[in-house]
């Protein structure tokens, strides 16, 4: 892993979700991953396309030419970086419960048009539970089960393919 790339998971890491808003639906997790897909490429991110999505900046990631993003009432963050040689996008989101990895795996495989979803992550959960990965025509997509101080959660990260 580059030091940049570090750098960015690291400020993600450390954007703290807030508590009032309400866990996220896995079409709503889905949609906020269309979003990333949609705005940001291997060449740079659109920015307005995330503001037309309904994300509003919160702030800018110092040294990545990036930012953090919210939508009112969902418990969810969106975090774009463009760094050399690798723009860069991921998600955080609250689920509410633990029984809803494979749901939103299932949601997001369809979403993106990702065939055998499901049988994929049936054979990657018997490898690496809590984790799966899509391959898309213009990306690559891990999704990984998150539980921070209770509470169930994803972590979706999103690299444009070159």
């Amino acid at each position: 892993m580059n030091w940049p790339f570090a750098l960015f998971v690291g400020l993600m890491m450390a954007t703290p979700l807030v508590a009032a808003d309400r866990p996220g639906e896995p079409a709503e997790i889905a949609a906020a991953v269309r979003s990333c897909a949609s705005a940001v490429s291997a060449v740079g991110i659109n920015e307005s396309r995330l503001v037309r999505d309904g994300w509003k900046m919160q702030s800018r990631l110092p040294d990545t030419g990036g930012a953090t993003w919210r939508r009112t009432g969902i418990d969810m963050i969106l975090s774009t970086a463009a760094l050399p040689g690798a723009n860069f996008c991921a998600i955080r989101a609250q689920t509410g419960t633990d029984s809803g990895f494979a749901k939103i795996a299932d949601v997001l495989g369809k979403s993106l048009h990702v065939k055998n979803t499901l049988q994929s992550l049936d054979r990657l959960s018997a490898l690496r539970a809590g984790e799966a990965f899509f391959e898309t025509a213009r990306h690559t997509i891990t999704l990984s089960a998150r539980n921070t101080d209770g509470s169930s959660g994803v972590q979706i990260s999103l690299l444009p393919k070159r």
